[in-house]
């Protein structure tokens, strides 16, 4: 019931009008995500059954999310996301992406949005 009650919530709440609490204890370790597309890509990620991190940081301006959907994975591909789920960065992979070099020195801010062991 809980995971129904926050399905309608996030689909009520659009990209960046309001905020959304998530009341489920599903590992969730900071429980404010503001972006529905963010929120529907975090929930497509806990369906693969790894430990997952996401994090938001500031980025040329823009609130931006860093989704690390394998924690420990050999070439794992690390992506970086804006509220609408557009990707804006990719790190890692087979081919060692990194479409974003100036991000570690230029994205600040960063909090944990979610954590799955």
């Amino acid at each position: 019931m809980k995971k129904v009650l926050f399905a309608a919530l996030i689909l009520m709440a659009g990209c960046k009008k309001e905020e959304v609490k998530q009341s489920d204890s599903s590992n969730l370790s900071v429980t404010t995500i503001t972006c529905t597309a963010i929120a529907e890509k975090i929930e497509e990620a806990k369906s693969g059954g790894n430990k997952i991190e996401v994090y938001s940081y500031e980025y040329k301006g823009k609130t931006v999310y860093l989704f690390d959907t394998c924690i420990g994975c050999a070439d794992n591909m690390t992506i970086v996301y804006d509220c609408d789920g557009k990707t804006l960065c990719q790190f890692g992979g087979i081919a060692g992406f990194n479409t974003c070099p100036d991000f570690e020195k230029t994205a600040g801010n960063k909090k944990l949005v979610y954590k799955a062991p």
